[in-house]
């Protein structure tokens, strides 16, 4: 690997994990202590966009498995943040909302990542459309090597 083509992987590595820590950390400045796993904030996100939804709903929407979202439904309404009604429609079927708590949360949330999309407005603002396409690109082809890796 040439040295620049490293640097650049490895300022991607870095980058990655600093989003990481605070994407995790920034729902915590709701309540000290409060600590929510990223499966648990993904779901947090996915209910509060939706305002109410059902389980089968969320697994797909999440990628996950129906008994996936029903654990960790069942954590997130033992801290408060989640609810839970049978749909008046559909018996069988349950339906997931957010708590007062939980509207905060997905609140705190949603301002981080705007903080984060003004960022990156900021930091394009002088860049050309062709450097904007091919850091898409890039990031696109990146993210896609990583996928086919992993999952």
């Amino acid at each position: 690997m040439e040295k620049n083509d490293q640097h650049i992987s490895d300022s991607l590595f870095r980058l990655a994990g600093q989003l990481s820590g605070l994407d995790s950390q920034a729902p915590r400045q709701m309540e000290e202590g409060e600590r929510i796993p990223a499966a648990e904030m993904r779901l947090v996100v996915c209910t509060g966009d939706a305002g109410e939804i059902c389980g089968a709903d969320l697994a797909q929407r999440l990628g996950v498995t129906r008994g996936a979202v029903s654990q960790t439904a069942a954590k997130l309404e033992k801290r408060g943040v989640l609810q839970r009604r049978p749909d008046p429609q559909n018996r069988a079927r349950v339906l997931f909302s957010l708590t007062e708590k939980g509207q905060r949360l997905h609140q705190v949330h949603r301002q981080f990542h705007q903080q984060l999309d003004e960022l990156v407005q900021q930091t394009l603002a002088g860049a050309s459309e062709e450097n904007r396409r091919f850091l898409q690109q890039f990031l696109d082809a990146v993210e896609h090597k990583i996928l086919g890796m992993y999952f």
